[in-house]
């Protein structure tokens, strides 16, 4: 059996980095398209987005803040839609659901981490912020209260998690899934991060950034590690050994994540 989480514990590291790529790219993307309409040039790096300008033309658009604001806000009512609007995907393949409430908390996280990760780099939402003369005291409190409200996301939505794993309600009311969260999540995200900060290495700002988000996916994941203490009432118990685990790892959606991840 332990193979088998193994197994299913590769499928989840490369859901995790595809559907964080998506959720990346997203973002991006919304960014360029408001930066191109208003004449400003883009230049794209592995790591980051490079907008050039005269001062006069961002002094004339009156865009910087509506540019750098509105890729975390599109990430936001996306991912809120996603997560949300899970019922209405909840009969889908566990793959799909997996896809879905995922690419739903990459794209929360690209908000609720981007400031923290954006006081680090000086650019994204720090900087929308920064043109409007936000005192460093106020943008440090609101990125630790997105950190919070990472975890309330996370407390929120514990249960559809393991749902979207191919889990029941029955089956959650009688099991404890910390383990599972340890093998499906946590462990695949713990050894993503020093893949990606080799990736960005020697680039601190990088690196400060990709840590930010890594956190704040931590944050998101807390209340289900620690299940059995903040829902008592739905307590979660370790699967019995002849439990048969409802989450298959199909190599064709490991490959498919993988080469998602690649492109």
């Amino acid at each position: 059996m332990g193979g088998i989480r193994g197994l299913h514990g590769v499928q989840q590291g490369l859901l995790l980095l595809a559907t964080g790529f998506m959720a990346l790219w997203i973002e991006r993307l919304v960014t360029v398209a408001l930066a191109v309409q208003q004449g400003i040039d883009v230049t794209h790096t592995l790591s980051v987005l490079i907008l050039t300008a005269p001062r006069e033309v961002w002094v004339d658009c009156s865009c910087v803040v509506g540019i750098y604001l509105a890729g975390p806000l599109v990430c936001l009512v996306l991912g809120a839609l996603l997560l949300g609007l899970y019922p209405l995907y909840a009969t889908a393949p566990p793959w799909i659901r997996q896809v879905g409430m995922l690419l739903g908390i990459h794209l929360m996280v690209r908000f609720l981490g981007g400031w923290a990760a954006g006081i680090v780099a000086e650019e994204g939402l720090y900087y929308a912020m920064a043109w409007l003369y936000w005192p460093a005291a106020l943008q440090n409190t609101i990125a630790f209260l997105e950190g919070a409200a990472a975890f309330v996301l996370g407390y929120a939505i514990r249960t559809r998690l393991f749902l979207a794993l191919a889990y029941t309600e029955a089956y959650l009311a009688k099991k404890r899934v910390a383990l599972d969260t340890l093998v499906y999540y946590v462990l695949p995200l713990l050894f993503l991060l020093p893949l990606e900060v080799a990736f960005y290495w020697p680039d601190r700002y990088d690196i400060f950034q990709v840590g930010f988000y890594g956190l704040t996916f931590l944050l998101v994941l807390a209340p289900a590690l620690w299940g059995q203490r903040l829902m008592e009432a739905q307590g979660f118990l370790l699967p019995d050994e002849e439990d048969e685990l409802p989450y298959r790892f199909h190599p064709a959606i490991a490959g498919g994540a993988g080469l998602v991840a690649v492109l």
